[in-house]
Formats: C-alpha cells, structure tokens, sequence
C-alpha cells in the first residue's frame, strides 16, 4: 500500500491552568497555516496567515486533513472526537485507507517527547479543566462500554517501539525520545482513551459489517462499510518550548507522522 493511502488528523490544546501558552497550540497552527493560510489562536480561531514549515515539513503537510486545537475541557474534547470520527466515517472510497488521529499535549515538567503507550480509563483531575469540571476516579467512557471497567488500559494500534527506534536512530534526537506507559490522569489521558475507544469502535463495527451512526455521533448518517478508513490514534507528550525548541519541536512532529506513514505503508 502506497504511502499516499494514510492520512492524519493533527489536534493540540489551548491554555489551562498553570500554563498559559501550550505549545501544541503554536505547533497545530503551523499546520493549520499551511492547509488553510490561517494560523489558529488558542480558541482554535483563524488568525493571520502563516505556514512556519520548512519547505521539507511543506511536503508532508498534505497527509494532514485537518489541524484542530481543542479546548483543555472534557466535553469540548468529547465533542470535537465525535465530529471529527463521523466526519471521517463519511469519507469516500477514494480516500485514505489509514486516518492517524495524532493528538499532541504538553507535559509542562517534561524534558523529552513522550509518545504514549496507552491510555486508561480514569478520570481524576489534579485541577479543573477550562469548563470548571473536576472529576475524581470517574470512567472516561460511559457505562455501555462494559468490556472496560474504571482503570481499564486502551492501548495504540501502532508499533510505538518502533516508532521511537525510528525517532531516536534515523530522526536523529537520540535520548530526547522515549516512550512512555503513564499519560497522566488529567484531559490528555481523558483525550487519548476516548479518542482510542472510538477508533476501535469503527474498526470493529467495520470489520464486522455492521456500522450505526449514532455509535459516532447522532448528527452522522450511516457511511458506506468500504469508505470508512481504519483508525488509528496516538498521543504524543512535547516539553515546553524552553526545554525543546519550536523548530525543533516542529521537526519532531514532520519526522513522526514520516514513520508512522513509512509504519502504516508496509501494512
């Protein structure tokens, strides 16, 4: 399968509490500027025009359908997720036949990119989330997905072994990579396990022939079985920009959806 068959959804956050300036805000409106002219502000709204991409990074921008910043909120992020996997449930036979969910979080403590292993089904938040929601020890996913209890792990469908060997030996950033199996417990960890329930969702309705619109969002009509592409999704924990550089950090970002692709291509 040709490389040109897998395509990615790139999501970033606005601020929250304790950081005031995410960085995936900057690094998700770079390639927001170049799909759309526009680079996006931390509402996720249109601002001036920019493509900060090297013309090397321009040439992987078109594998990226949509750049989106989330609101640090647990319903806005739920919200987004459902439009964002019906959206993509709709596509065509022509399209894609691999759609990479890539969210993109800060660890604001953090020295290296972090990808993340897996993600669990808790939801405990050291502090509220932009809408004032704090939960302690909830579930993520709701009481009809009864195959994963509260703790349950949800892991990536992609090597992310792989992935780092990739990152650290050929991407050339060594030790600053690394792969982790804790995403925290915060709107990170709560994005990634509903993100990962929900590719998983369409894969298996997929696979098994039976796919309902409202298992993605109640707005969505039921899509064509052999147009809707396998999800994937994985997340990935950047460092502030003082600790890692924007370009670098933008560099970091081209060369991981490279590996996926080269990953997903040999499939």
């Amino acid at each position: 399968m040709g490389d040109d068959q897998v395509s990615f959804v790139l999501t970033g956050f606005g601020p929250f509490r304790g950081v005031a300036d995410n960085p995936t805000t900057t690094l998700v409106g770079s390639f927001a500027g170049c799909l759309t002219g526009k680079s996006v502000d931390e509402h996720g709204n249109a601002g001036g025009t920019v493509c900060r991409l090297s013309s090397e990074m321009k040439q992987i921008a078109p594998h990226v359908i949509k750049a989106v910043v989330f609101e640090t909120s647990a319903k806005h992020v739920k919200s987004e997720i459902n439009r964002l996997i019906g959206e993509i449930a709709q596509a065509s036979v022509t399209g894609p036949q691999h759609v990479v969910l890539l969210h993109l979080g800060v660890n604001y403590k953090g020295l290296k990119f972090q990808i993340e292993r897996c993600a669990y089904n808790d939801a405990s938040f050291r502090i509220p989330d932009e809408d004032g929601f704090q939960p302690k020890r909830e579930c993520v996913l709701d009481a009809s997905r009864e195959n994963i209890s509260w703790g349950g792990k949800l892991s990536t469908t992609l090597n992310v072994d792989s992935l780092r060997r990739e990152l650290a030996n050929t991407g050339g950033f060594g030790d600053d990579v690394a792969v982790s199996g804790d995403p925290g417990r915060f709107v990170c960890n709560y994005t990634y396990c509903y993100s990962l329930d929900k590719a998983q969702l369409v894969n298996s309705t997929r696979s098994c022939g039976e796919f309902h619109g409202n298992d993605i969002s109640s707005s969505q009509s039921v899509p064509d079985l052999g147009s809707v592409p396998t999800l994937h999704s994985l997340f990935l924990h950047v460092p502030p920009f003082e600790t890692q550089g924007e370009d670098r950090q933008l560099e970091f970002v081209v060369k991981l959806i490279k590996a996926i692709r080269k990953q997903l291509s040999a499939v």
